[in-house]
């Protein structure tokens, strides 16, 4: 009963000026219509022939004044407002959702969705993904927004590998090893948490990890079919690092992000709802906070409706301030792309639009055409809540399709016919402005720097387009040119410059760096990899992580490389540092050898900083300490604990 008088005390509340036009409505009208009654009446006993001093006069209904008018069309226009506001198009911040208050809800959007198919495009059974490394891929060697695996203050570098934490003080000699920090099983007896990042805020170290159930068997099931969680650890970084708070969120790491008061992060719980004795309950979100487990109920989750229904995406916050954690979660497909900003997330994922027949008729195909949605959920202090969802027009271009831009975002799309838009959203998800581009070729990738969004497609000329972004929301196109402003990979080297890099199949790179306010190429390069090197066509951040390194103050740009030994396999005994001055016209090449480190079999991670005169780099194995002016002289030699 008091859960009752709760909704509808918020359903009052929610819908005040709803409720207010209604009963205002009904009360004139009910008023217009007993004046018109009475004076019906009264007009009525007015027309009967009275005789008045012996003369018969006959009294005729009197006419409506202005006021009778004024009454009545006020009471017929808030007739109108009313069915405008049930039938018309007025804001509203559930649509496009769905919600679910038991599990046959559930099982009923699942079946509804699948039906449709003849074949189904994941896998017989339903069970598990058909690309199950794409949603749930180890991403330990990744990069996420303000977490990575080195991190620095005034007195100290923090690295993360599988051991744990390993700290270094620095000093005369650039850093010194102080010791290690376990942060969970390093021998996988039971399980283990697998490291994703880690980040300061002032004097706490943050460290975020990934702990899958299963992992440790001989032949461990795949990311999808483990109940698998993401752990949030709070040390204080003042001293010797001391643990003070874990936060747990259920689900697989999708997307990371340091805000200035706390962390946010986003995770897929993968649904398996075909399996034998299947409840939902077991697979409902969840977070813990000093041992204490908050799970979101199932009538909490919306569902994006015409997604594939198949994983709980979950955006949670940990507020560092007040360690608190929160948390929301939707119902929809594990192939989404999570943004996030200040104060909300921004989750893009396939609108899916079937063929009409595909209602009564099972389709190999029934898919007609793929939108897009964008889901946003709004983060305050140390509250997280579902806003609402737009659907716009076309898929989400390959890469980044969603960019925050001045008091809104973008969404770039392209239909089946290959017809690219732009889309504004305001900071309120309210769709203000589209433009179609004038070119028809399949964008590949998107670059959003300085106010300017860089595109380069798969037309053989004029395959690189810049577009200009105003504060008003509109998208005017600039420029266009056939020359290679991305390469085969984009890599940016600091606030004014990125680096285009192309690769050759005779193990020649050619490298171009452009400064973003002249446009212009400040240097282009070719150059040999290594004459021994096979197979290196694949693209370099897809090898090491992003990790090329370009120390500004030196003009030094830092390439790991190693040697492929088969496909399959990377050789422990081959890798490399090679560092490329960019002073004049014709590069200082450094090699640095860093074979003798180790490192993770696969991938190799690589970071580097500058310490006054001297350079240290880092890979999990350990670190090298060399001249800044010279890379191949080696001044000291460390290795951390092996796991």
């Amino acid at each position: 009963m008091e859960n009752l008088l709760i909704n509808i005390l918020e359903f009052l509340y929610n819908n005040i000026v709803t409720v207010a036009i209604i009963v205002t409505s009904l009360t004139l009208v009910s008023i217009t219509l007993r004046l018109v009654y009475l004076e019906y009446r009264f007009n009525q006993r007015l027309s009967v022939k009275k005789i008045f001093f012996r003369e018969r006069r006959t009294f005729k209904v009197r006419r409506f004044t202005i006021r009778r008018l004024s009454a009545i069309l006020l009471a017929i226009t808030l007739i109108g407002l009313i069915l405008f506001r049930a039938y018309g198009d007025p804001i509203s911040y559930q649509t496009n959702t769905l919600t679910l208050t038991q599990q046959s809800d559930a099982i009923d959007v699942y079946e509804s969705f699948y039906e449709k198919f003849f074949s189904n495009p994941f896998s017989a059974d339903l069970s598990t993904p058909q690309e199950d490394n794409v949603a749930f891929q180890d991403v330990q060697a990744s990069s996420f927004e303000g977490f990575d695996f080195v991190a620095e203050n005034d007195t100290h570098v923090y690295v993360l590998n599988q051991t744990g934490i390993q700290t270094l003080i620095k000093d005369s000699e650039g850093v010194s090893y102080q010791g290690s920090t376990i942060i969970d099983n390093p021998n996988c007896e039971v399980e283990r948490a697998e490291p994703q990042g880690l980040a300061l805020f002032g004097e706490s170290l943050v460290v975020v990890s990934i702990r899958s159930l299963g992992q440790c068997v001989s032949n461990p099931a795949p990311y999808s079919l483990r109940d698998t969680e993401t752990i949030v650890q709070v040390y204080d970084a003042s001293g010797a690092l001391r643990l003070d708070e874990t936060f747990t969120v259920r689900g697989h790491l999708t997307n990371l992000n340091a805000q200035e008061d706390g962390v946010l992060l986003s995770t897929n719980t993968w649904i398996p709802f075909a399996e034998n004795g299947f409840d939902i309950e077991q697979y409902l979100p969840y977070v813990v906070e000093d041992d204490r487990t908050r799970v979101t109920l199932l009538q909490n989750i919306p569902y994006i409706e015409s997604s594939t229904p198949n994983t709980f995406v979950t955006i949670a916050k940990v507020d560092l301030t007040t360690g608190i954690i929160d948390a929301s979660s939707v119902l929809t497909d594990y192939q989404n792309q999570v943004y996030f900003r200040d104060n909300a997330a921004i989750v893009a994922v396939d609108h899916i639009n079937f063929n009409q027949a595909s209602d009564l008729f099972e389709f190999r195909d029934p898919v007609d055409s793929t939108d897009t949605s964008v889901v946003q959920f709004n983060h305050f202090d140390d509250d997280v809540y579902y806003f609402r969802t737009q659907v716009i027009e076309g898929q989400r271009v390959p890469g980044t399709s969603v960019f925050f831009v001045e008091e809104g975002l973008k969404v770039w799309t392209q239909d089946d016919n290959a017809i690219s838009r732009v889309h504004y959203f305001n900071d309120m998800l309210r769709y203000d402005l589209e433009k179609t581009l004038d070119f028809t070729d399949t964008i590949e990738y998107v670059v959003f720097e300085h106010g300017y969004f860089y595109l380069r497609t798969d037309a053989e000329t004029l395959n690189y387009y810049v577009f200009q972004d105003f504060a008003n929301g509109e998208t005017i196109q600039v420029a266009n040119a056939n020359n290679g402003f991305f390469g085969d990979q984009y890599v940016s080297l600091d606030i004014s410059r990125h680096v285009a890099l192309n690769y050759f199949d005779n193990n020649r790179i050619n490298y171009e760096i452009y400064d973003y306010f002249t446009g212009s190429s400040l240097f282009n390069f070719s150059y040999l990899i290594r004459a021994d090197y096979s197979q290196f066509k694949q693209p370099i951040e897809e090898q090491v992580n992003a990790s090329i390194q370009y120390v500004s103050s030196e003009s030094l740009l830092l390439i790991p490389t190693y040697r492929f030994t088969d496909p399959e396999t990377l050789s422990s005994t081959n890798r490399l540092i090679e560092g490329y001055r960019l002073i004049g016209s014709s590069p200082q090449l450094e090699t640095l050898n860093m074979a003798s480190l180790g490192a993770f079999s696969s991938p190799f991670t690589y970071r580097s900083i500058a310490v006054g005169n001297r350079l240290i780099h880092f890979t999990p194995g350990g670190f090298l300490v060399t001249d800044l002016d010279d890379i191949e002289v080696r001044q000291k030699t460390v290795f951390f604990p092996n796991p």
